[in-house]
This record gives C-alpha cells, sequence and structure tokens, in this order.
C-alpha cells in the first residue's frame, strides 16, 4: 500500500506525467494482486490517463471538399476546430496514417494535394502554447482513388434526318460537384490519336451532364471529361464515342464487294475517296474497340485490303489528314452458311434496289423467301426480291431464307431524293433581278449625278402651260399631249428627258439632246420586246396599255410615254417578269431511240428533236454534247451516232424559228452513259428442278437497261447441238417442262445490237423419292482423329441402282457411294451434308435435309470433381469422371502414391464414372469409345490427402509481441500424440514434447517467406527482417506416406518492425540547486518486455555506469550531459542511443525575452528583431537559445529576422550563462511564440454599387489586425485588353499612405473601378492588392457604351445574348462580375467577335460592361436570368418624362392578358391588362419591378430613371435669342430697302413679325400629300446650289416688287468659282421650286 500512497502524491504533478505512468501501474498492479482494493487503483490509473486533459475540449477535423470518393493529385483543405481559446492559442498537428503531414505546419489549415497512397485515416491534435493541454480530433477516413475516366454515351449512334446528337457523360459519383467539358474529336493522322476541339458553351464547363449537338449531318467523333473544385482538378478525356452517317459527301467510302454481309474466308477490299492526299480506315467493333487498317488488313495508298475477314464486324469509315470523316458502313462478318446480298450504303428514293441470297460458294437462284421486320414479304419461286422504286415504307431490317437455313439481319436504310437544280436556280434569277431593281429605284429616288438631271413636272395641265411660258429653258410638251388627246381625263403627265451635259459647258434649253434607252422597237403591227432568247409579241398597240410615239431630231430619237407611273418604277417590274417568263423557256423535247440512258459501244442510237410548235419544217436544229456542238443548224432534226465509250454525256437540242433567228427554243438534256463491253444477260430460274408435272419459269434481263428483246437456246448434252426455241420476239420470260441446258441473249435496235450469250442454266427433273442422311453412331460430336461414317438413304427407292451425289459446307469431297466412312476426323469434315440419288443425267431424287457435323479440333479432356480434398480419419472420399456426353464414353481411373511414383490403373473402362477411394494420392481418370478405341486426354491430377489423429502446435522463442529488425527469433513446430487423455495434454511442458517412438516426421511450413522455410521442425531466423512479419502455422506427414499427414496447426503471428527502436531519457527538470537531484527515466516505444537499460554521462564511447543498469528510473546528482539504451536478448541486442538531457545547475537570475515591434502577428516578408535581457546583477553574460525546430539563433542577446519566412514560427527560448563559469547559468526564460503568416490580402469595399447623380464614392479598405500600424495605399484599375489585366493609378494623396482606411472619391461620373493595399514598417512592408471593386454607371458617355441584343434586363436562360461595344476605340474586352466571383472577360463564357460578346444560352445574373484598349469603362447593364417567365424592362436608364412599357413573357410568347405587375414588392396593377404602361416617367417610378403571371413569378430587375439635362444653359439660351434679335433685322432691314432700289427681289423668303397674316403663312411642302415637289441639284465645279421659295402670283417682275412690299426678303446665293464672282445673271439657274399655292 506504499507504492498506492507514492503514486496518489504524484497525480498532481502532471509535468512528470509521463515518467511515473508506467512505474505507478506497474507497482500497484503488483500490490494489489488478490486485494480487495481494485477500485481504488481504476480511479488512480484514470486519474493519471486524462491529467493534462480539459474537460469538455474537443478537437474537430474537417476536410473540403469531402466528396466520398477523391483522385489522385486532387486538392483538399484540412481544418481543424477548438472549442476552447483564440486559434492563435494553439499549436496543430496533422496525421495521416499514423505520420506527420510535414506540407501542414503549425496552422488551424492545411492545403493537401493527395497521392494515390493517400487513402486512410487522417486526425489533427491542438497543443495549447501556455498550458499543458492537448485535444485529439475524431479519425476522418479518405477515399483516395487514381484519376477516373468517364463514360460517354452518344444517342444516336446513326444519324437521321434532322435528328439533334445527345452526349451523355458518366462520370464516378456524379452528384460529388462535377462540371462537364465536351470536345469534338479532329483526326490526327497517321496515328490512332485525335485532337479535341471545345464544343459551343462548354469552355466553363456545363452542370448538366448531358449536352445536345444540333444540325450534325455527318459522322463525328465526341470525348467528355468532368472538372470539379478550384482551382479544377480534371478526370482523364474519356474514350471518343461516333455518330455515324451513311450519307456520302467530301470524303467518302467504297466497299468492294459492295454488300453488307461476308463471309469469313472472303477478301474486302475499303477504299477511301475525297479530297485528301492522307487516309486512314478505322473501324469500331462491337467490343468497342477502335482500331486502325494496320491491325486487321493490309494499306495499300488509300485503300485497306482485307483477306481474312474473321470476327471483323464492326462499323467502318474514313478519316483525311484534313481533319474530315466520310460516311461510315456497318459490315456484317457471319459464319453461316447463307447471307443476304444488300446495299452496304443507303438507296436513294426513287431508285431500284435488289435483294438476294448467297450461299457459301454460289448465288441462290430459286426457293428464296424474303422477310423484312419479321414480316414475310415474298415467298414464291423466285431468287431475289427486286423493288423497282424504293420508298420509305421499304426501309428496315431484311433477311432471307432457304431450306430452313435463315441469313443474318441487315438493315436497308433509304434517303431522301434531292430537290432538282432547277429549283434552286429560280430563286437565285429572282432575288438578283430584285435586288438590281430596288437598287435602280433608290438610284431614280436620289437623282444625283454628275451628268443627268431628270426633271419630273407633276401638274395640271393649266400649271404646266403657265410654268412653260415662264422658264424659256423648260421643253416643250409633244403634241399629242396639248390637243388633248385624252380630255376627259384629268391625268397625271411624266415627262421622261434624258439630257447631256458637258464638261464645264452651258447647257442650252432644247429638246435636241434627247435620248430614249429603253429597247423597245415597232416591227409591222407588233411590239417585239426580247427576253430570254424569245420574242413577245403584242399583236395591237392598245394592248400595252399605253400609246407609243416617236419623233425625230438631228441627234437622236425621243420616246414619249403617256402613263400613270414613271418608267424607271415600271421597269423594275418588267425585269421581275423577265425570270418567271425565262422558266418555261425549254419546251422543246429531245427524244432517242432506243430509249434508254444505259447503252453500250457499238450500239447506234438515234436523236429526234421536236419543237412541239408549228410544223418541223419551220425550224432549223442543232445538236449539242456537254455544251458543244456535234451538228450545226439545219433543217434534220433526226440525227444518229454510232456509240464510242468516249460519247458519253449531257445531249441537248436547239431549234431556230426560220422566221427569226432570235426565236429559239432549248430542248432538255438527255443524259447518255456507254459502257466500254457489250452486257451479258443474266439468267435466272423461279426453281431449279422441274417438279412433277410441273414447269420452271426462266427469266432473261439486261440489268440496268431497257427495249431488249430476247432469243432463248437449249441443249441436252455437252455434245448435242443447240436450238434455237424463241427468236427473239420479246419474250422476257419462259416457261419450260423439259429438262436440259438453257442460255439466253438480247437484241435490240435497228441494225440490230446483240449482247453477250448469258451463262447456261442446267434444269432437272425432280423424282417423287425421299432421301436421308444419317450417322452411323448417334455420337452429339466427334472429335479430330476419330472414325465414323455418314450414310446416304433413299426411302421408296427399291432396287433400282442409284448413283449418289453428295454436297457439303466442309472442304472435303464425299465419294460417289452410299456411304461415307471417315477413318481419321479431322477439322476440315465439319460442315453439312446433303445427298441425294440419281436414275440418269437429268433424272434425280431432292437433296436431302441437311446433316450438321462438328469435328472438335482437340481431344476432350474430363475433369475429376470431389466433394472435398482430405479424407477424414476413418472415412473415404467419392472421386466423379466428368467429359461432356458422359453416356457415350466408358472410364479408365488410375493412381500414383508420390510425384515420382508410376501411374497405376485402379479400374479399366467401366461405364460408371464415380469411383470411392479411401487412400491419400494423385488420382486421375480419361474416357474412351468406339473400335478402335478413340481415348479423350487424360484429366488433370487431383492430390487427396488423408488425416492423421495427431496435432501440430507452433509456437516462438521468446515469445516476445514484437520483435525488431535484427533481432534472433525461433518458430517452432512439436507434434503431439493423441493418446494422452485431454488432461494429461495440457500438463506437458510446451518445451518438452513427448514425440512418436521410431517414427519420422516431414514438416510443412505456411509462412510469409516460403521459398527460405526448412522442412525441419524448427524455423531459426537470425537476423529478422519485416519480410518475416505475418501468420505461421506448420503440419506433419509421415515419411513413409507423404499424402497421409496432420491438420494445420493454429496460426501465431510475428510481428517485425522495420527500424531499430531508439531509447527515450527523460528528466523530471532540466536544472537544479545545489542539494537537489534529478530523476532520469529512461524507455523504448513501442512498450515490449525484456529490456534492460544501459547509463552513460559525458560521452557516448564511454563504459555505461554499471552501477546504474536498471530496469527503470535512475536518481542523479551531478550536472552533465547524459544518455541512454536498452537492451535484450541472448546475444544481447541493443537500441539506438537516446537523445542527450544536460542537466544544469540554476542560479537566481532570471532571462526575459521580448520582440520589437511588438505586433501579434507577423507576415512573411517583415522584418522582426528578438531580445533576451538578464534581470538582477551585472555579471557578463553569453547567450543561448533553443527553439522548437532545429533553427540554432547566434550566442548574441538579439536575433534580428530581416525577412521572415512561414518556417520561422515556433517558439523561442534564452538564457544566459555566466562567463566565467559555464555550469552557472539562469533558468530558460518564458516561451515567446512567433507566428509568420502569408501576405495578407486587403478586403476592398465600395459604396454605392451603382452611381447617382451627385453621390461620392466612398472605398473602405479592411486588413486583419487593422489597428497594427497600417498604412492604407489607393488605386484606380486601368484596363489593358491586350493583356487580359489591369494596371493600377494612384489615387491623388495616396503616395505616402493614408491612417484612415476609408477614401472618398468625389465627382465618379462613369464606370470605375478600384483597388487598395496596405503597408507598414520601415522598409515599408506591402500586403497583396485587394481584388478589383467597381462601382458602376449605367449613363452612355460617347468614349465608350455598351449596347444589348435584345434590349431588355431579362432574359430565358435559352436565348442568345449580344454584347456590342462601341466608341473611340479599336480594342475592347466585355467584362462581367458574378456575385460571389471575381471579374471575367467574355472569352471564359461566351464568344468575342470584334467588339460583340455572343452568349448562347444559360446567363449568369451579373453585371456587364466593356473597356477599351485606351483604358476606359462603359456603362454598365445588369442582366438578370430567368427560367421560364420574364418582365420586359430597358436594360438602360429612362430618361424623365419619356414613356416606358413592361410586358410579360413565357417562353418566347408575349402574355396579352391575366397579367399581374408589382413595384417594390407591392402591387401596381391587377387588372389583367397585357403590360404597364406609363406615359411619363418620373423619379418616383424608379424601383424593382416583376410581373406574375398563373401563379409564376418572373425575377425582378431595377428600372432607373434619370433626369432631362438640357445640354445648353437656360441662361446662354436666353442671351443668344435676344442677342439675335436685336442685331439680325437691322442689317437684313437695310439689305432689303438696297436690293428695292435696284428692282430685285430675294431668293429666299423670310417672314417677318407684325406683317400681314396673308403674307405670313407658311405652306407646308409634302411630297406625298400634295403631290409637290422640291427639285434640287447638286452641281459640281462652278456651279452654285440656288434655292428660290415663292408666293402665288409670281408672274413678273411687278409682282416679284409686290413680294418685296409685303415684307418678304429674297436671299440669292451665288457660287465662287475659281475665277472670281459670276454676277452675270443669266448664268443664275433656279433649280428647286417651291409653289405654295398651286397645291391641288
Amino acid at each position: 500500500m506504499m507504492t498506492l500512497r507514492i503514486c496518489l502524491t504524484t497525480i498532481s504533478i502532471c509535468e512528470s506525467l509521463n515518467s511515473v505512468i508506467t512505474t505507478c501501474v506497474t507497482a500497484v498492479s503488483v500490490s494489489l494482486v488478490m486485494s480487495d482494493e481494485v477500485s481504488i487503483f481504476i480511479l488512480v490509473l484514470n486519474k493519471l490517463l486524462n491529467c493534462g486533459r480539459a474537460e469538455g475540449l474537443d478537437a474537430v477535423l474537417t476536410v473540403k471538399p469531402n466528396w466520398p470518393t477523391l483522385f489522385h493529385r486532387e486538392s483538399v483543405t484540412f481544418t481543424c476546430d477548438l472549442t476552447e481559446g483564440k486559434d492563435t492559442d494553439w499549436k496543430y498537428t496533422f496525421t495521416g496514417n499514423g505520420s506527420q503531414l510535414s506540407v501542414c505546419g503549425t496552422e488551424k489549415s492545411c492545403s493537401y494535394k493527395l497521392m494515390k497512397n493517400s487513402s486512410g485515416d487522417y486526425q489533427c491534435t491542438g497543443r495549447h502554447k501556455s498550458r499543458n493541454l492537448t485535444a485529439e480530433s475524431k479519425i476522418v477516413s479518405l477515399n483516395v482513388a487514381v484519376n477516373s475516366r468517364p463514360v460517354l454515351t452518344v444517342s444516336p449512334s446513326w444519324l437521321s434526318a434532322g435528328a439533334s446528337v445527345t452526349l451523355k457523360c458518366s462520370a464516378e459519383d456524379p452528384s460529388a460537384g462535377w462540371r462537364f467539358y465536351w470536345f469534338k474529336a479532329i483526326p490526327k493522322l497517321p496515328n490512332i490519336s485525335y485532337s479535341y476541339e471545345l464544343l459551343p458553351g462548354s469552355s466553363s464547363g456545363t452542370e448538366q451532364d448531358s449536352y445536345i449537338v444540333h444540325g450534325q449531318k455527318h459522322t463525328a467523333g465526341y470525348v467528355c471529361r468532368a472538372g470539379r473544385g478550384d482551382p479544377v482538378f480534371y478526370t482523364y478525356y474519356s474514350k471518343p464515342k461516333f455518330v455515324w452517317s451513311g450519307d456520302i459527301h467530301l470524303a467518302s467510302l467504297r466497299v468492294s464487294p459492295d454488300r453488307v454481309q461476308h463471309f469469313p474466308s472472303e477478301s474486302v477490299s475499303l477504299s477511301c475517296e475525297g479530297n485528301s492526299t492522307e487516309w486512314r480506315m478505322m473501324r469500331f467493333t462491337k467490343a468497342e474497340r477502335l482500331s486502325n487498317c494496320s491491325d486487321f488488313g493490309t494499306v495499300n495508298g488509300s485503300t485497306c485490303n482485307v483477306h481474312n475477314f474473321t470476327n471483323n464486324t464492326a462499323v467502318y469509315w474514313c478519316e483525311s489528314g484534313s481533319g474530315q470523316f466520310s460516311n461510315a458502313v456497318n459490315i456484317t462478318v457471319q459464319n453461316t452458311n447463307i447471307i443476304l446480298l444488300s446495299p452496304v450504303h443507303p438507296v436513294t428514293e426513287g431508285h431500284p434496289v435488289t435483294l438476294g441470297c448467297k450461299w457459301r460458294k454460289e448465288n441462290l437462284v430459286s426457293n428464296v423467301l424474303f422477310y423484312r421486320n419479321g414480316h414475310l414479304i415474298q415467298n414464291d419461286t423466285r431468287g431475289q426480291l427486286n423493288i423497282s422504286e424504293v420508298s420509305k415504307s421499304d426501309e428496315g431490317f431484311h433477311w432471307c431464307e432457304h431450306s430452313g437455313n435463315v441469313s443474318p439481319q441487315s438493315w436497308v436504310a433509304v434517303k431522301l431524293s434531292r430537290p432538282e437544280t432547277s429549283s434552286v436556280i429560280l430563286p437565285v434569277i429572282i432575288g438578283l433581278v430584285c435586288g438590281m431593281s430596288i437598287l435602280l429605284l433608290l438610284w431614280c429616288c436620289c437623282r444625283k449625278s454628275k451628268y443627268l438631271l431628270f426633271a419630273r413636272t407633276m401638274l395640271s395641265q393649266k400649271a404646266n402651260q403657265n410654268s412653260a411660258n415662264q422658264d424659256g429653258s423648260q421643253s416643250k410638251v409633244h403634241p399629242s399631249h396639248q390637243s388633248g388627246a385624252d380630255e376627259t381625263s384629268d391625268g397625271i403627265y411624266s415627262l421622261i428627258q434624258i439630257k447631256y451635259f458637258g464638261s464645264g459647258e452651258r447647257v442650252s434649253p432644247g429638246p435636241t439632246v434627247e435620248t430614249v434607252y429603253s429597247e423597245v422597237k415597232l416591227v409591222k403591227n407588233y411590239l417585239v420586246h426580247k427576253t430570254c432568247g424569245h420574242t413577245q409579241e403584242v399583236e395591237k398597240e392598245e394592248d400595252l396599255g399605253f400609246p407609243v410615239h416617236t419623233k425625230q431630231s438631228k441627234r437622236a430619237p425621243m420616246l414619249d410615254v403617256r402613263m400613270r407611273h414613271t418608267l424607271f418604277c415600271v421597269l423594275p417590274l418588267f425585269l421581275l417578269n423577265t425570270p418567271l417568263y425565262c422558266e418555261h423557256t425549254q419546251d422543246a423535247e429531245l427524244t432517242l431511240t432506243p430509249n434508254s440512258s444505259y447503252l453500250f459501244n457499238g450500239e447506234i442510237v438515234t436523236f429526234i428533236c421536236d419543237m412541239r410548235e408549228g410544223p418541223d419544217t419551220d425550224w432549223q436544229y442543232e445538236f449539242n454534247r456537254n455544251g458543244q456542238q456535234i451538228f450545226s443548224f439545219n433543217t434534220n432534226n433526226v440525227h444518229s451516232l454510232q456509240l464510242t465509250p468516249d460519247l458519253s454525256g449531257d445531249y441537248q437540242c436547239t431549234g431556230r424559228h426560220k422566221s427569226s433567228t432570235e426565236f429559239t427554243k432549248q430542248s432538255n438534256n438527255v443524259t447518255l452513259s456507254v459502257s466500254d463491253h457489250r452486257p451479258r444477260p443474266a439468267l435466272r430460274a423461279d426453281r431449279t428442278g422441274i417438279p412433277v408435272g410441273g414447269a420452271v419459269t426462266l427469266t432473261c434481263s439486261v440489268e440496268g437497261s431497257t427495249g431488249w428483246k430476247y432469243q432463248w437456246f437449249r441443249r441436252t448434252s455437252a455434245s448435242d447441238e443447240e436450238m434455237v426455241i424463241a427468236d427473239g420476239s420479246g419474250m422476257e420470260n419462259l416457261s419450260i417442262a423439259q429438262a436440259g441446258i438453257y442460255w439466253c441473249r438480247g437484241r435490240r435496235g435497228n441494225p440490230v445490237f446483240l449482247t453477250e450469250q448469258s451463262d447456261v442454266f442446267r434444269i432437272e427433273i425432280t423424282l417423287p423419292y425421299r432421301t436421308f442422311v444419317t450417322l452411323q453412331h448417334n455420337w452429339t460430336k466427334i472429335f479430330s482423329g476419330e472414325a465414323f461414317a455418314v450414310i446416304c438413304q433413299i426411302e421408296g427407292g427399291g432396287d433400282t441402282e442409284w448413283e449418289y451425289e453428295w454436297r457439303t459446307t466442309s472442304s472435303n469431297t464425299p465419294p460417289a457411294h452410299s456411304e461415307y466412312r471417315i477413318s481419321h476426323a479431322s477439322v476440315s469434315h465439319s460442315g453439312q451434308y446433303w445427298c441425294k440419288g440419281r436414275n440418269d443425267l437429268y433424272s434425280s431424287t431432292e437433296w436431302s435435309v441437311a446433316l450438321p457435323l462438328t469435328v472438335s479440333p482437340n481431344k476432350p479432356r474430363p475433369t475429376v470433381t470431389s466433394n472435398r480434398q482430405t479424407i477424414p480419419v476413418d472415412g473415404d472420399e467419392t472421386l466423379i469422371c466428368s467429359v461432356e456426353d458422359p453416356a457415350e464414353w466408358k472410364y479408365y481411373w488410375f493412381r500414383r502414391a508420390s510425384v515420382f511414383s508410376e501411374s497405376q490403373l485402379i479400374r479399366d473402362g467401366e461405364p460408371n464414372r464415380a469411383i470411392s477411394v479411401s487412400q491419400g494420392g494423385i488420382y486421375s481418370c480419361k474416357g474412351g469409345r468406339g473400335n478402335p478405341v478413340f481415348f479423350t486426354e487424360d484429366s488433370d491430377a487431383v492430390t487427396i490427402e488423408k488425416r492423421l489423429s495427431d496435432k501440430a502446435v507452433v509456437s516462438l522463442q521468446p515469445n516476445w509481441p514484437l520483435i525488431f529488425g535484427g533481432e534472433m527469433i525461433t518458430v517452432r513446430c512439436d507434434i503431439h500424440q493423441q493418446t494422452y487423455s485431454e488432461l494429461e495434454y495440457f500438463r506437458i511442458d510446451y518445451i518438452d514434447f513427448i514425440e512418436y517412438d521410431n517414427t519420422e516426421w516431414e514438416y510443412e511450413w505456411s509462412s510469409p517467406n516460403s521459398d527460405t522455410v526448412p522442412t525441419s521442425g524448427e524455423y531459426r531466423i537470425r537476423s529478422a527482417t519485416v519480410s518475416n512479419s505475418g501468420n505461421y502455422r506448420c503440419m506433419g506427414k509421415l515419411t513413409q506416406d507423404l499424402y497421409s499427414s496432420t491438420e494445420w496447426s493454429d496460426v501465431i503471428t510475428l510481428t517485425v518492425s522495420s527500424n531499430r527502436p531508439k531509447a527515450h531519457l527523460s528528466a523530471d527538470n532540466r536544472a537544479f540547486s545545489v542539494g537537489d537531484s534529478v530523476t532520469l527515466t529512461c524507455s523504448v516505444k513501442p512498450s515490449t518486455p525484456g529490456w534492460k537499460y544501459f547509463w552513460y554521462r559525458g560521452e557516448k564511447t564511454s563504459e555505461p555506469l554499471s552501477s546504474q543498469l536498471s530496469a527503470g528510473p535512475i536518481r542523479v546528482s551531478e550536472g552533465g550531459v547524459y544518455w541512454c539504451r536498452g537492451g535484450r536478448g541472448d546475444p544481447v541486442y541493443y537500441t539506438e542511443y537516446s537523445d542527450s538531457v544536460t542537466i544544469h545547475k540554476i542560479v537566481t537570475n532570471k532571462a526575459v525575452m521580448t520582440k520589437q515591434p511588438n505586433w501579434s502577428e507577423i507576415y512573411s516578408g517583415e522584418s522582426i528583431t528578438l531580445r533576451c535581457e538578464i534581470q538582477g546583477g551585472d555579471t557578463e553574460w553569453e547567450y543561448e537559445w533553443t527553439t522548437t525546430s532545429s533553427r540554432q539563433p547566434q550566442n548574441v542577446n538579439e536575433y534580428r529576422i530581416t525577412s521572415a519566412s512561414l518556417s520561422a514560427s515556433e517558439d523561442y527560448w534564452c538564457k544566459g550563462r555566466m562567463r566565467g563559469a559555464q555550469q552557472n547559468s539562469t533558468g530558460w526564460s518564458n516561451s515567446l511564440t512567433l507566428t509568420v503568416s502569408d501576405t495578407p490580402k486587403p478586403v476592398l469595399t465600395v459604396s454605392p454599387s451603382w452611381l447617382s447623380a451627385g453621390a461620392s464614392v466612398t472605398l473602405n479598405c479592411r486588413v486583419e489586425d487593422q489597428s497594427a500600424g497600417w498604412r492604407f495605399y489607393w488605386y484606380k484599375t486601368v484596363p489593358d485588353p491586350s493583356h487580359n489585366f489591369y494596371s493600377y493609378e494612384l489615387l491623388p494623396g495616396s503616395s505616402s499612405g493614408t491612417e484612415q482606411d476609408s477614401y472618398i472619391v468625389d465627382g465618379q461620373t462613369h464606370t470605375a473601378g478600384y483597388v487598395c493595399r496596405a503597408g507598414r514598417g520601415d522598409p515599408v512592408f506591402y500586403t497583396d492588392y485587394s481584388q478589383p471593386q467597381f462601382v458602376w454607371s449605367a449613363d452612355f458617355q460617347s468614349s465608350a457604351s455598351l449596347t444589348v441584343s435584345p434590349d431588355r434586363a431579362q432574359h430565358l436562360i435559352s436565348d442568345s445574348v449580344s454584347l456590342s461595344c462601341e466608341g473611340n476605340s479599336t480594342e475592347w474586352r466585355v467584362m462581367r462580375l458574378v456575385e460571389g466571383h471575381f471579374a471575367s472577360d467574355c472569352t471564359t463564357w461566351g464568344t468575342m467577335t470584334g467588339s460583340t460578346c455572343n452568349m448562347d444560352g444559360w446567363h449568369d445574373d451579373a453585371v456587364y460592361w466593356c473597356e477599351t484598349g485606351s483604358g476606359e469603362f462603359s456603362n454598365a447593364v445588369n442582366i438578370t436570368t430567368g427560367f421560364h417567365i420574364i418582365l420586359v424592362s430597358p436594360v438602360h436608364p429612362v430618361t424623365e418624362g419619356d414613356s416606358v412599357n413592361l410586358v410579360c413573357t413565357l417562353g418566347t410568347e408575349e402574355l396579352l392578358s391575366n397579367v399581374t405587375f408589382y413595384k417594390n414588392n407591392e402591387l401596381v396593377r391587377n387588372d389583367y391588362s397585357e403590360e404597364l404602361n406609363i406615359s411619363e416617367v418620373s423619379e418616383s417610378d424608379e424601383g424593382f419591378y416583376r410581373c406574375e403571371y398563373s401563379g409564376v413569378m418572373s425575377p425582378e430587375s431595377w428600372m432607373s430613371v434619370k433626369s432631362f439635362n438640357s445640354p445648353f444653359p437656360v441662361p446662354l439660351i436666353t442671351g443668344l435669342v435676344v442677342g439675335i434679335l436685336l442685331i439680325v433685322p437691322l442689317p437684313l432691314l437695310l439689305l432689303c430697302w438696297y436690293r428695292k432700289s435696284k428692282g430685285t427681289c430675294c431668293h429666299r423668303l423670310i417672314m417677318c413679325q407684325g406683317t400681314n397674316q396673308s403674307s405670313a403663312t407658311v405652306h407646308t411642302v409634302n411630297q406625298d400629300e400634295n403631290q409637290q415637289q422640291v427639285y434640287s441639284s447638286l452641281l459640281h465645279g462652278d456651279f452654285c446650289v440656288y434655292e428660290i421659295i415663292s408666293g402665288s402670283g409670281n408672274t413678273g417682275s411687278g409682282e416679284r416688287s409686290d413680294e418685296c412690299r409685303r415684307h418678304t426678303s429674297q436671299i440669292q446665293l451665288k457660287g465662287l468659282g475659281k475665277r472670281g464672282m459670276h454676277d452675270d445673271s443669266a448664268e443664275s439657274s433656279d433649280y428647286s421650286n417651291v409653289n405654295p399655292d398651286s397645291g391641288s
């Protein structure tokens, strides 16, 4: 109990906890054995274990992001939160899988990049800097995997017209914050690689895991990848996936033979064609394996040759060096006896197509059934399916069937026919003509020309007369107009005059230079207008709707036209009629005989040209080929040609009317294709044999050509002469009932052109007997090497002498008798076998039903199975020999006593495949059948062991739980006899086991290192390593019978540490006064038994203190340096030496540490000075420093850190040592904790965010520890679009910084950006710049402005929005700021084209503005995104007094009713009208607006109102007006008086105030309503521009004087040329006349 009291007294000494826990626990355990004071011991132990821990103190470790699965090289942030004190009061340690994370330091947060081996358990620990408090968090487990690869799926795989393509990207744990990036694959030759182009809208990734591609028409490849986090962590790219198109375009793929299905033994050629010199052939198999031709074929230029098509079912396509994909084809390779012949490319709608069926070596010509989409579509005796005109309904899966054999199915695609070229030409012509007409109308209206003057006078007849009398230069109206040709009609006449003006010459009046440019002529009583190669004739002049007059003059004729519109307005309509009429000009017809577009070399073709109008003799004819003349114009409309291959092309004829060479017609185009070879007709039969009483129909045809008549021939044997059975009268089909050999040929034309003879076709008569093929042994499978026989039997054949015919798909040829015996089967005998009997050359039975025969290339190998591999004591085991089709075999069993002995036959050829055994050994079996016996392979051997009743026990010597690297350990195996009772067994000493008498054992070990385990009973490890760690067990085998053994022993675990342990030395005090002592404790961690400790003072190499050898702590009363180490075992195994502990004597002086400047936190790069001061006495001292790291400052009293780094964050201590007595020193000072942080980044706030009139802008800059001596520096951002960043300009008064953390900017009227930073110390230490913050203005400015299209504040997520920058700059960038994010430019979220940024769908709510290359900001706009319903409101401020309409849209539909509007969350209109109209906007209308429809609410938008500002001050305008009114009238009155005295009038009227009202009346000139025109002309050179405004009654000079009397003024403007002033009134011309009183 004395030991218990000692431990209770040490509970309060927490500092020495680690040194007394081990001693107390050991001593108390011994003293409390068999006592009743166990509860007291538990209380003491609990108090010891919790010493140094604060109750209720917890640490919480958080990981961000904490996805279920993290990936290699992804970054996470560990944060350790404590529930007590400040974060700066603690030091933090982070561990992963038991090891400290050195990169994390001692801060509470740590950014850590994960690696492949980072999976495991993580924990954080907080240690208080000034108190002995520690807190550990719970374990957080992380699962780290290698980088993942997403899976891309594409739907659909094959393109159809108008369909979109949906891409879906699947990543591991799709909800774990992924964004998806979409790419298009671009081929990179010559390797199998692709470059990737981002698809539109994918630069920042999409939240959705799907993406829709619209408008894809051709084959294309796509990939995707996913990313998450900041910075973004990307997955691998997915494997490329493809969407295929069968349409041929710029790059195309051709297949030969041109069909979908092929046999494995066939050779196929795949050719790439197009505008490229570099190609690669690609394929994509069903197993989704992508490869090029070099993997499955031979490359020859642009062709890939595949000679063995086995396992080549895949999609094939070409890729060019220019990055294009060809059409794709789906090729199927079938290891069957029958395939479908179908086209590999899509068939054009309206074209013919033929489907056939092919046996392995021949095409089937009869009795073939065809299916489409599971439905029988042809079940007659024909061998082909002919579709004359394919339609979309013929599209689908097709297959064929013959004699019960079904081909695989293939898809037959049908594509729509393309529109004719003519349908495109007409819109183009009409568009061109309409464009020219519009230009002509605009030119007519502008009437600005250097050389022409158009004058249009639209007056009544009386006005025309008066005007003609006044102006001598006016042209006279044609007499037909003046004579009143149509006096009853008060029409308006137009006189079109085209006058020529020479350069610098005066134009004299008169119509002598009038010219007409219309191509209109009179031919007899016809008006002929030539247009498009035709002549349109109008029989009567009156039918034109206007009279035509001609007038002769000396210079040129003139055409006067009476009509209601000007000629130039009619001319565009006339030109527009021209192409409409031209569309019907090709009305001649070209025909040919024979009427076939596919002709042959040597044929004669006759062309006939029919004009379809009048007699043929009224025309002359011309024939052209490919636009070149072959027969010139003559009267013969029929021409013949003997064809050669070079005469292929397009033919056309042209007719010219004999009465007019300009009246022509052109025919349609006829395309001829001339083959170089004489055709060979195809002969087909609906069946190969004539049934009893039936007939066979033969069909002769020339593929792709028409107009043939056919001759038929027959002979009965190869030696007989041919017989003509049809003379070419045109029979394409021939029905026959006689056996023989038949052929045909075609003929057509005059003279007759003959084809080649067709291939011969053999027709037989079928006998009514049934034939069977049977196998001699009814075995399901034959194996290579076996003997078997195939027998042909004829049912009901009687005693007739038969000849037998065999047919087989195997590569062997059967004999011509009834039995086909094979003595040694091989794989070549596999296949199907048919037979039939023949009476004579043309009489035979039907073929029998096929007998399928499969010969396996390998002998079968049986397997031996058993329920267990071990026979229990006094038991047995049943073995079973298994082979395919077990009833067909007999079985042979064998046993071996060891691996070196011979096999002994234990059972010979019995049908029972099971055997029971009771001995251990190696057993095998095999099967046999037939005569001679055919044996299978030997089965794999099965080892059966017999268990003994004895028991094996394994043990360790010495039995320590942990062994260290280099120690010696022995593992022993002992075998116990089972003859003892259980009590006797447990009394045996575990070392001295009783062994068998005269029994020898072999031992088998199971250990981690099986290569070095012996076969003896003892396994000695002289120098243990980590590889020796693991589980050990053993068993014994009798030497006489190795398959008789004990059971495995129980497992014993050996744990070996890789490192030699290091002793740990601790002292309860480092310094002591005279007369005291210090307790030293040496220990080994991890703690294991068996250690004794060796103590050293002074040097490590000195002899240990013999008197101090102990198993526990020692006390010392001498100063010095102490070490220790532990040892155990024999020979002794030593630990590493412990670190030294220095024991000092203490003096009374005290060391104190200070720092300057005394800031609570230091930042990386700052300067700091630590000082050590000794209090008490003037003794000279030497200084000693220590830190929590290996840093060792110099032994001076001042430690200066000129540029602090993060590694300087630690605790510092110092003490003094007397210079004269080094053994005397002060105690260590209190610790000074220095915390160095990363350079801080201040936070800038701007108020207000949006500028208003007269408001100032307040900037506020915040840093951590605001009172720590900071000064603040203020900057304005200057955009630099070329480098995508901002430069900073110091604001006024900010060069030396400000003490205040705020700054006010006055007079800011436009958008601007600001940053700040802080500084302190000498030299100045600066923080980082803050993030830019912006103050926005919505007002436009001329130098830079931003416009939005559509011009509204809200947009749907599917809308495309354009942001355009305008102003005095050539370099722009569009910026945006999303709340909670940094500012970014258009390239990261849109597409920048010139000065416009385009966004396609899914816009963020943000503020947008432009920045110029000269450093200016535009106005800013606030754009909001809606999902279903939006408010259409102005994006820019509305001027006060203007009107504005707010409407609501749902999708793309404008809502017309039931809409409710809100302002600042208050209802402003609920009358369910379609819009909110504000006629005159005022400042009270400013606010947030939104709308509601059917319970769905739009987002809200701010409508800003700006006050109206006049561009000029009111006082200035008032002063200018008063000054003009006082100064201007006096000179004008004097001028008028001077002009009046000379008898001239002003040329411009200025009405005077206070005069007669009738003279002051202003007449408005309106071109559209009053038919009054102001004619003006701009003349170049020395001509002047004049304007005259005159009142009514200006008939002479007297009237002009009256005008002056009526207070009117006349201003005459004269041009000043280079030659001086022109005062000659004769050179003055009036080119603009306005008569206010002459309006109708």
